[in-house]
């Protein structure tokens, strides 16, 4: 199994976000991955954020505000992820939550 599909099925198994070195604990100790490099934990998060980069929305994960920290999202599900926390809404309701959050932040002004 590759370091991608590891990286799946334990963020689809725990439905919570993990860091990348928790998710390749996790892949080793089940089995599903098996690395003779020096730091796979940090491949896993290099193929985790290069994912993320290359495909943008489409990629099935998503990166947390805290560092290191990824999780697992359902195809179709768009991700916004604000410093209180992380929010998974479709596609359609994306735009209502976006149009909230900016109607309660206001413009700074010159001199603020």
């Amino acid at each position: 199994m590759s370091f991608k599909e590891a990286a799946i099925e334990i963020l689809k198994r725990t439905g919570q976000q993990l860091h990348y070195s928790e998710i390749f604990k996790r892949a080793e100790k089940e089995g599903l991955i098996d690395s003779r490099g020096l730091t796979p934990w940090a491949t896993i998060g290099a193929v985790i954020s290069r994912d993320i980069q290359k495909n943008g929305n489409q990629s099935p994960f998503y990166k947390s505000h805290e560092p290191g920290f990824y999780g697992y999202k359902k195809p179709g599900d768009y991700v916004l992820v604000a410093k209180t926390g992380y929010f998974i809404k479709k596609k359609k309701k994306i735009y209502q939550l976006k149009e909230q959050l900016q109607s309660k932040i206001s413009p700074r002004r010159k001199g603020d």
